[in-house]
């Protein structure tokens, strides 16, 4: 019950019911609104915190007449002062402010007058006090069947899209579990839980291995993946249901535009939802807090019951089709009241059809406020439909606040909306009805797509928002205009069978008639300038005597929307004209005018279209008018009249079918209003050769099937469509080169962490990574393959080469089509395949060597140690430090692996660990694995809560100062033009805490030798000028960078990655004589780790080795033979490896190394 419905009376406090605990004896407090009862019990609260108040004044026989929001408006603030200080009968206030709570969400729902005191009285407080109440209200929900929880969100989200001041926000923070209600429909006791997209990554996350070395849940690559779904929403229904008397249930396809643009996008995937409304005649089964906090009344449930189930099966092969439950009281407000009472009017420019009842603000807040509820169930049903990767594609002006609240719930959920009407609002519009006018325009924007019939309204849309929201941004971009599926109609069009019908039509309409058959069908709409057309027709026929025995004229207005009283008294205006024009012109043969008000079935529709001669389409104002292009496609030798007003002229037009001189291709109507001019269109089309209008029509046709739905549907759900960054762009210069590899590190780490929790990525975040690949690319001169030409400072142009940065880019894609189902579905052959597509190994050769590298991971699983290196084993090397991160499929396999097959995994570094390092170019969370920097003189135990240890030789502090001026020189040198390419490649300039690092090679030898001597002299050089640094520090030459350090002189030699193993070993308190290890490694630094492994336990150390050159390999195999061991498997590349590494982790291939574990032959 509303405020305003309540019957006013006098409060007789001492023989008023008093009220028990709120919501602990719900329903007993409101079985009923009992006024007397809530005014007593909160007056009587008052008074124990203030005697002196008086919540209405007046003598004891006689006292103020009082309503609910004078109640509100008087008691709360008393309420919450007292409830803030915490001092006096703070609990009493409690109580107070429970009762008021209750009371407010189980009778005023139907506005925000009552919420708005609880708001704005306790501002910030308003958190605290939610916390503290949410048990109450849950509890009761459970018990009772209430939903207190749900009307109160409800209520709060109406608020906040009303006034924009934040409170969800405060709101979720304190108390999560109220989100929860919305996201889940569930209610928790005690302390509150997150929403379910935190619920599911834990539950989805990768199992550690057990120290026994068994598994808690059975192993896999990656979590179960969220699916990229598509959520549609209308509020027009794409089928028909009617429920007959004896309770049978009918449904049958629906039609027109929505259905032929969105059915075909949602029938790819079964698990496609679209979300839809029926009219209050059509019984639904509606969940509590639908229109009340009370329990839901299921008294029609065995008819609502079989509409539910006869709609889920009628689609449920092709996509799901949901039922969103509005109360009938809120659907004829929203829909009947503000959709097209207001908003229809208005955007179509035709003020004069706006209801009357508007000019009051008590009607339109009413109808406002029921429109913002619907607009709340549709959100709350997509959300709960929805996960993080879905799209929500909205459809029309009904639902134009969807986004602005699902985002105030998962902002992550992309959303996109499309207008199916013109947008031309009056100027006064956003004056007149403020503030709602001003809110959809916000809420239009919280659309990440926005798409307008034609390219005028966009236009009016952008400068709308940039006169009334000042500081709001808007992308344009250019989206093909919507049209028909052109192939549904040309297959009737080409029917034997239709072509018979229109025949028969034909000569049914026009009798003896020799003159043109002209056509109109729409709805019975004022918008659609059906009178206009029917004024201009008594004009031409009266001003042509001639023609009104040779034309004929069929108009086909199918009655609709008779309970808008608009329509109903358009619709009867309309009739009348028509009753006077069969009344003036009536013959022998009829009149000429014919109006039918009932639909046409299709196939009948098509044989009218080919029928005729000429097509009418002269709306005063609409959307893309689609009927016209209908015509086109069946009948192009047909003549087509079309009105300004019609989506579809300016479509034409700014396509230039209708230029100021030369050849039009179709009729105009300017001014539909203008009788005379349009009667003067009427007689062009009725005189004019056929043939040249058929010639005409063919061009129009052929720009039509160019255009169709199909590419309309497609450029939309585009998922390039609405961000520029995706484009693809040359790379000319040094500074484009390091944003595209900043962009590529921006997103990897973003994807990689996604995917680690399931929540799966979009398709718009793979498109990135294919145009950051293409732009490099396609950056590349034609003789110089995968290496990109950056133009430096000096005018000098350097190609860096980017082969093993295309090899991992083009993996990262393939291997995209694969991770949606990586988790149950993905085949250990198909992952192989992908990984080595585009390696230098042939098919064969690949094979082989993941088949020796599988043979000793998988014969061993789980290990108790897996030490590996990074760079050249787990990735590949790159040639610059930002392209130096770790590809997404080795990411993968390496923390799945770490988690799952061993106890312990080690990765360890000739570099850093930061500024930058290796735990920059190691993407994902880190919980499992240690690492270990500057070939383990620097430690991060992740494995032991994050604990760090370092044993590398500082500078001293007198020397520091020094080296931090080396350093900035050194940098400054860098940037002369001639030295720029040094600053990029390897691992760039460094300052660490022991060295400065100076590159001045590239993994690929790709600098000549010459610039790089000049380079080192210059280093040198530089080093010399800082005072008596020569004297405390070394230079060292690896040859591809200068270090320079600290002198060390008292130790014998130099600290190597065996050292690293040992510190690590120490501190872990491993014995590696007692462990199973896996060992990975590539260059000439890990040799002494695989000694020191080797030498202690050459029986346990299973070895995959990633061959950089012929040197290192002689190293390794001499390093076995030594040591008498045939443990290793010798690669080419880190995919080999990486392949076998997720080889335990794949259904398939467990089980076929279970049943070979005793022949490793059979690994094939």
């Amino acid at each position: 019950m509303s405020c305003r419905q309540e019957k006013e009376g006098s409060i007789s406090t001492s023989r008023a019911k008093r009220l028990g605990p709120p919501f602990i004896q719900s329903p007993q407090n409101v079985d009923s609104h009992d006024f007397e009862a809530i005014a007593s019990t909160i007056h009587h609260l008052v008074k124990a915190i203030d005697p002196t108040c008086k919540l209405y004044s007046g003598t004891s026989e006689g006292r103020e007449l009082v309503t609910c929001n004078n109640l509100y408006e008087r008691a709360t603030p008393i309420l919450i002062e007292c409830w803030t200080r915490k001092e006096g009968p703070f609990e009493n206030a409690f109580l107070g402010l429970l009762l008021l709570l209750e009371h407010c969400l189980a009778f005023h729902l139907a506005d925000l007058t009552c919420v708005s005191c609880f708001i704005q009285g306790l501002k910030d407080q308003i958190g605290d006090f939610l916390r503290d109440s949410y048990n109450n209200m849950a509890i009761c929900d459970r018990v009772y069947n209430t939903a207190y929880c749900v009307v109160l969100m409800q209520q709060l989200t109406l608020y906040e899209v009303d006034c924009s001041t934040g409170i969800l926000a405060i709101v979720f923070f304190k108390v999560p579990a109220l989100k929860e209600v919305i996201l889940t429909g569930c209610t928790r006791d005690g302390v509150p839980t997150w929403s379910s997209p935190t619920q599911r990554e834990s539950e989805g996350a990768l199992t550690d291995v057990r120290r026994d070395g068994s598994s808690a849940k059975t192993q896999k690559l990656l979590p179960e993946q969220e699916q990229e779904h598509l959520i549609a929403m209308s509020n027009a229904p794409p089928i028909k249901v009617k429920v007959e008397e004896g309770g049978e249930v009918q449904i049958q396809p629906g039609g027109g535009g929505l259905v032929t643009c969105c059915e075909p996008a949602l029938r790819n995937n079964p698990n496609n939802v679209w979300l839809t409304c029926f009219r209050p005649s059509v019984p639904v089964v509606a969940p509590a807090g639908r229109g009340t906090a009370m329990p839901a009344n299921h008294s029609d449930i065995s008819h609502a019951m079989l509409v539910k189930n006869r709609v889920r099966d009628f689609c449920k092969h092709l996509y799901q089709l949901c039922i969103v439950p509005v109360p009938k009281q809120d659907y004829e407000k929203y829909y009947t009241g503000i959709a097209n009472g207001l908003f229809w009017p208005a955007f179509h420019h035709l003020p004069e059809y706006i209801a009357q009842d508007y000019e009051d603000q008590v009607v339109l807040f009413d109808h406002w406020y029921a429109y913002m509820r619907v607009s709340f169930y549709f959100s709350v049903d997509a959300l709960r439909k929805c996960n993080n990767v879905d799209f929500v594609w909205v459809h029309d002006y009904h639902l134009m606040l969807v986004a602005m609240i699902i985002r105030m719930y998962n902002p992550k959920i992309d959303t996109g909306f499309f207008l199916h009407i013109p947008f031309n609002p009056p100027k006064d519009f956003f004056v007149k009805y403020h503030p709602v006018a001003t809110i959809i325009l916000r809420a239009l924007l919280s659309f990440r797509k926005l798409g307008f019939q034609t390219v005028r309204d966009a236009k009016r849309f952008i400068g709308y928002v940039q006169e009334r929201l000042s500081g709001a941004v808007v992308v344009e971009n250019t989206l093909t205009e919507k049209c028909v599926k052109t192939d549904d109609f040309l297959k009737f069009a080409y029917d034997q069978e239709i072509q018979a019908t229109a025949a028969t039509l034909r000569a049914q309409l026009m009798g003896d008639r020799r003159g043109k058959l002209f056509f109109s069908a729409e709805r019975f709409d004022y918008t659609k300038g059906i009178r206009e057309r029917l004024l201009a027709l008594e004009l031409y026929l009266d001003k042509y005597p001639e023609r009104v025995e040779q034309d004929r004229f069929l108009q086909i207005a199918i009655i609709n929307r008779t309970s808008v009283h608009s329509y109903k008294r358009y619709q009867e205006a309309c009739m009348e004209i028509v009753r006077r024009i069969q009344r003036k012109f009536e013959n022998e043969e009829k009149c000429p005018l014919i109006v039918i008000t009932s639909g046409l079935p299709r196939k009948i529709l098509v044989a009218h279209y080919m029928a005729m001669d000429v097509g009418v389409v002269t709306p005063l104002a609409d959307g893309m008018n689609l009927v016209s292009k209908e015509m086109l496609t069946c009948n192009p030798n047909a003549r087509i009249i079309l009105s300004t007003g019609a989506g579809v002229e300016s479509q034409l037009f700014e396509a230039g079918f209708y230029p100021e001189k030369g050849q039009r291709y179709y009729l105009r109507v300017e001014d539909v209003k203008n009788a005379e001019q349009f009667c003067n269109v009427l007689y062009t089309a009725a005189v004019e050769d056929q043939e040249e209008a058929g010639r005409q029509g063919r061009r129009l046709q052929e720009f039509i099937a160019n255009n169709d739905i199909e590419k309309w549907r497609n450029d939309y759900l585009d998922p390039q469509w609405v961000d520029p960054c995706w484009e693809c762009k040359n790379v000319a210069t040094l500074d484009e080169f390091r944003n595209v590899a900043a962009r590529i590190r921006i997103l990897r780490k973003r994807m990689i962490g996604k995917l680690a929790r399931g929540i799966g990525n979009r398709r718009r975040d793979w498109a990135s990574i294919g145009n950051m690949l293409t732009s490099l690319l396609q950056s590349c001169p034609a003789n110089a393959l995968n290496k990109v030409a950056v133009q430096m400072s000096s005018s000098r142009v350097h190609l860096i080469d980017v082969s093993n940065e295309v090899v991992q880019l083009k993996t990262e894609l393939k291997l995209s089509r694969m991770l949606p189902q990586a988790d149950r579905n993905l085949h250990f052959n198909d992952l192989v395949h992908c990984l080595g597509k585009y390696t230098d190994l042939s098919k064969a050769d690949f094979a082989e060597e993941v088949r020796k590298a599988r043979m000793l991971v998988g014969r061993d699983v789980p290990f108790d140690l897996f030490v590996s290196s990074f760079y050249g084993t787990l990735t590949r090397r790159t040639s610059t430090a930002e392209m130096a991160q770790q590809p997404i499929h080795s990411t993968l396999a390496v923390t799945a692996f770490a988690t799952q097959c061993t106890v312990h995994t080690v990765i360890i570094s000739t570099e850093g660990l930061k500024r930058p390092g290796l735990l920059d170019d190691f993407l994902i969370d880190k919980k499992t694995i240690d690492f270990g920097g500057f070939m383990g003189q620097e430690w991060i135990f992740f494995s032991q809560h994050s604990e760090t240890y370092s044993c590398l030789p500082f500078f001293q502090s007198a020397v520091q100062e020094q080296v931090n001026k080396v350093y900035k020189r050194i940098c400054e040198v860098a940037n002369a033009p001639e030295n720029e390419i040094f600053s990029i490649i390897g691992g760039g300039i460094r300052l660490q805490v022991h060295c400065v690092a100076v590159p001045q090679q590239d993994c690929y030898g790709s600098i000549p030798m010459r610039d790089c001597n000049r380079w080192f002299s210059r280093v040198k050089e530089t080093i010399a000028e800082i005072g008596d640094l020569p004297n405390h520090c070394e230079v060292q030459d690896d040859g591809t960078h200068i270090s320079i350090r600290t002198k060390q002189a008292a130790l014998e030699r130099a600290f190597t990655k065996a050292d690293g193993i040992a510190v690590y070993c120490e501190k872990m308190g491993i014995n590696i004589s007692e462990q199973r290890i896996l060992m990975c490694g590539s260059s000439a630094n890990d040799l002494p780790m695989l000694d020191y492994l080797l030498g202690r336990n050459a029986a346990n150390v299973n070895v995959v080795w990633v061959v950089s050159n012929s040197r290192v390999r002689n190293a390794v195999e001499a390093m076995f033979e030594k040591y008498k061991s045939d443990r290793v498997a010798l690669v080419s590349c880190p995919e080999v490896l990486l392949s076998a590494l997720a080889e335990p982790l794949l259904a398939d291939a467990r089980t076929e190394c279970l049943a070979s574990r005793c022949d490793p032959e059979n690994f094939k």
